[in-house]
């Protein structure tokens, strides 16, 4: 389903599903819709800014409780496909989980890169298939996202998602 979509399926659903007539429209207006919208805004910043096409594979080591792991939910209506990792973010079974998915877009912490570089657990992975990072959550700096980057053959940008919290 393309992005373009969402806010009419959204719409339809309302009306199809009938809560109008459970719900006062004061009710949809304060309580569904705002939801309704925070849920376009996920997948649009994932399309427009992250470049969440059909068919990519993306991974945020996360939980439901922060942003991220809606958001990441919502990459869904953008097609792609999503990499639930059950363990620790910062091990090597991790980055080998990224490898063995070919995720194409992977979020990152800026501390879990700095651990990452403290420990060499990337050092045996091929993160050939990752087309792009995203870093969110506190301050990025200029050496870890250089040292990011240099993990994937060819060009793959670190892209800062900032605003949520």
């Amino acid at each position: 389903m393309r992005v373009e979509s969402v806010l009419c399926v959204c719409v339809c659903v309302c009306v199809c599903v009938g809560l109008e007539s459970h719900y006062s429209s004061s009710y949809l207006l304060v309580q569904i819709f705002p939801l309704f919208c925070l849920f376009l805004k996920f997948a649009l910043d994932g399309y427009y800014h992250q470049d969440i096409q059909i068919g990519d594979r993306v991974a945020w080591p996360t939980n439901i409780g922060w942003m991220m792991g809606p958001w990441l939910l919502f990459q869904l209506i953008n097609g792609a496909t999503i990499g639930l990792f059950n363990g620790i973010a910062s091990t090597e079974s991790f980055c080998e989980f990224i490898d063995e998915a070919e995720i194409s877009m992977l979020g990152v912490v800026p501390s879990l890169v700095k651990s990452w570089q403290g420990s060499n657990a990337v050092e045996n992975c091929d993160w050939s298939k990752i087309r792009r990072f995203s870093s969110t959550g506190e301050p990025s700096d200029p050496v870890s996202s250089l040292w990011l980057m240099s993990r994937v053959k060819g060009y793959a940008p670190v892209i800062d998602y900032c605003g949520g919290s």
